[in-house]
Parts: structure tokens; C-alpha cells; sequence
């Protein structure tokens, strides 16, 4: 009898322990791979976005600045700084090595006054030359120039209409001028004269034309603006020099604008739960504090601005850049031709993930071996420079 024998029952098989630890090996140095990658990729990505930003508020931030040096010294067409030397205005002032809020930053300030061109200009209508309104002044009774030019007052305005069409625009409310000015406010009935534009009272006006300028405070009542002479206090438009037309007031065509005073300085600032610096602008005075508030922050990010003045020598045809201290020292600021702005940009964001910040950066070309020492932290740092050349 034969004896049946069943085939063995196959062994179950799985991993093997060594097998696992293997595959959790590979599958981990896979996975440090994709990291270190994905970390590299971020850190890059980092790197390239702060660059950018910093590179952008920089070209930013010297735009701004240049905008206003560049006009600096501007009041019309004479070129000529406003006769208000009683309140000692200048158009271009600095100062030098100002602690930024509680750090350690010693950066410069920089102040410019122009006459601005873009916002609440108005002309200023006065007795029109005799030769572009000879036609119209002969019907008037004004035969010859000489009649013109000696007679006491504006010609009589009976046809208004035409002196508008003529000039365009014209501010004044109603009646001519007196002897004492072709323009007298103080003489005009209801007194002042409707303005166009966003003038309000305690701004600075400057009125000016080819033979030169000055400077006035306005008082708004309602909408009629009044003038006041801000060497003498005296009402209305007056001259005090002896070239404009007939000797008195501003000539024909001159203009009526805001002053335009910024003074552009680095701030430490502290707001929402942050601390950054900060390029700032306001129109406070040369030695007042530099208190930055949310109205006068520019753009984050700057951290350092030095400012050399390039003053002009015409004796041996030289220029040399001096501090604003030095400018002082020899009294030369009319001889400024020229402002080197340099910037110390950093990253708005500190990132660990890049390494500390250990270098040196040398923000005056003069002084190389003087250079700014930023503390050791973890942002990225970029110096940038510019010349501009003062037009005015």
C-alpha cells in the first residue's frame, strides 16, 4: 500500500529587518536630499527677493531725493533767492553725523527750498505791457507808451473780458490797482481775491517774476486769500527792489506759488510691533528734531545717507566735496554746484537662514579707509550712490 505524501506548505516570507533599516536609509537620504534642495531653493529665493526690494527702494528713495535737490533754489524765471534775508532763508542747508533714535547710526540731513511748479500755481494780473495790448490800451486813451507808463493806476478794466481771453486766467476778484502797487489787495473791494488751488492760511507763498521774488504769509478767510510781507509785515504785494515794472509791486505775468521746504533724513522708527529705519521727509526747520511720523516715512529701509557738497572754486576752476560742516565753516553754500548722496540699504527682513552680516561698508569716497561697521545680524546690506547737479 503506498503512502501518500502531501507537498510541504510553502513558507511565508517577508522584510527582513536589515532590508527595512536599509530602505528607511535610502528613503532618508532621499528625503535630506529634497530638503537641503527646498532650503536652497528658499534661501535663494530670499537672497534674489531682498535684492530686488532693496535695490528698488534705493532707486526709489535717490529719485525722491534728486526731485527736490535738483529744484532747490528755484523761484521763477530771475533765478534769484527771495528777498527775505531778515528771516535767514536759504534754499540748500545740511547737517552732518545726527544719531538716528537710539542706535548707534550716525547719519546727515539735508534741506531744500524751491518755489513748486506742479500744484496751486496761479498767474498774478497786472498792468500789461503796453506793446502785446497796444490796440486796447490806444482805445482807453492811452495814445503813446509814455501816457501808459506815467499814468498812476491800471488802465480802466471795461473790457474785462479781453484781458481773460488775453492771459487766460486772472485771480483777482474785482477793481485795479492803486499808485502805491499796479496790485494792491489791501485796496481791493471785498478785500483779497479768489484763489484756485489748495492754499491754506500759515502757508508760505512765493511771488515772483523775472526781476526776482519774495515771500509772503497767507491768510485764507473763506475763499479769499490775503498776502503779508514777511520782512516788513506790510499788506498786499510790494516790491523792495527797483527793476520790476514801474518800480513797484510785481511786474506783469509773475506768479503766485507755495514754498516747497523738505528737509530728508534718516529715522529709526517704531510701529506696529516693529523697529526699522527709515528714510523720512517734513518741513521742519534745519535743527529741529527729527521726529519721524507716519505722515513724513518715505520708504523702510534706509539705513545710513551721507551727503557731500560739491562747492565750486573759480579761481583754479576745481571742485571739491566738502561736509555740510565744512560748507559752513567757509561760508559757501552759494557756491554749492552739486550734491553727492550716498545710501546704505538693508533688508527689511533679518533671516537666520543667511549668514551674519560681519562686513564693512565705506559711504564717503573721500574718507576710504573710515568706513560704516553695521551690527552683525542677519540682513543684507547694499551701498548706493549719486550725483546731481543743481539746476537753480
Amino acid at each position: 500500500m503506498k503512502t501518500l505524501i502531501m507537498p510541504s506548505v510553502r513558507k511565508q516570507q517577508g522584510v527582513t529587518l536589515i532590508e527595512m533599516m536599509i530602505a528607511m536609509t535610502l528613503s532618508l537620504l532621499l528625503l535630506a536630499g529634497v530638503v537641503v534642495i527646498m532650503r536652497g531653493s528658499k534661501t535663494s529665493y530670499d537672497t534674489q527677493n531682498d535684492a530686488s526690494r532693496i535695490q528698488e527702494n534705493a532707486r526709489y528713495a535717490l529719485d525722491f531725493i534728486g526731485k527736490g535737490i535738483r529744484m532747490a533754489g528755484y523761484f521763477g524765471c530771475s533765478g534769484g533767492i527771495p528777498n527775505n534775508t531778515a528771516n535767514n532763508f536759504t534754499v540748500l542747508r545740511g547737517r552732518d553725523n545726527l544719531t538716528v533714535g537710539a542706535s548707534s547710526v550716525q547719519s546727515d540731513l539735508i534741506r531744500v527750498s524751491y518755489m513748486d511748479t506742479n500744484q496751486n500755481a496761479f498767474a498774478i494780473i497786472h498792468c500789461p505791457p503796453y506793446a502785446a495790448y497796444r490796440n486796447y490800451l490806444q482805445s482807453t486813451g492811452y495814445t503813446t507808451e509814455a501816457d501808459y507808463q506815467a499814468a498812476s493806476v491800471c488802465p480802466p478794466r471795461t473790457d474785462f473780458g479781453n484781458f481773460k481771453i488775453a492771459v487766460k486766467a486772472t485771480p483777482l476778484l474785482a477793481g485795479a490797482g492803486t499808485s502805491g502797487s499796479p496790485l494792491n489787495l489791501a485796496a481791493i473791494s471785498p478785500p483779497g481775491f479768489v484763489i484756485s488751488g489748495d492754499v491754506l492760511s500759515g502757508d508760505i507763498l512765493v511771488a515772483a517774476d523775472c526781476a526776482g521774488s519774495d515771500l509772503y504769509d497767507a491768510t485764507l478767510n473763506g475763499d479769499k486769500l490775503s498776502l503779508q510781507y514777511r520782512i516788513t509785515g506790510q499788506s498786499g504785494l510790494v516790491r523792495s527792489y527797483n527793476n520790476a515794472f514801474r518800480g513797484q509791486a510785481q511786474s506783469y505775468g509773475s506768479e503766485l506759488r507755495q514754498l516747497r521746504t523738505w528737509r530728508y533724513y534718516v529715522a529709526q522708527v517704531n510701529r506696529n510691533g516693529r523697529q526699522y529705519f527709515a528714510l523720512c521727509r517734513d518741513n521742519a526747520d534745519l535743527l529741529t528734531a527729527t521726529n519721524c511720523q507716519d505722515n513724513n516715512e518715505l520708504i523702510e529701509g534706509v539705513e545710513n545717507l551721507q551727503i557731500r557738497y560739491g562747492v565750486s572754486n573759480t579761481a583754479n576752476n576745481t571742485l571739491q566735496y566738502m561736509t555740510a560742516a565744512q560748507v559752513d565753516a567757509t561760508v559757501q553754500w552759494d557756491n554749492v554746484v552739486s550734491v553727492r548722496l550716498t545710501l546704505l540699504m538693508q533688508s527689511t527682513d533679518e533671516r537666520y537662514n543667511r549668514d551674519r552680516d560681519e562686513l564693512t561698508y565705506p559711504l564717503d569716497a573721500s574718507e576710504p579707509n573710515n568706513p560704516y561697521d553695521p551690527p552683525d545680524d542677519h540682513r543684507i546690506r547694499r551701498v548706493f550712490s549719486s550725483t546731481i547737479v543743481l539746476r537753480n
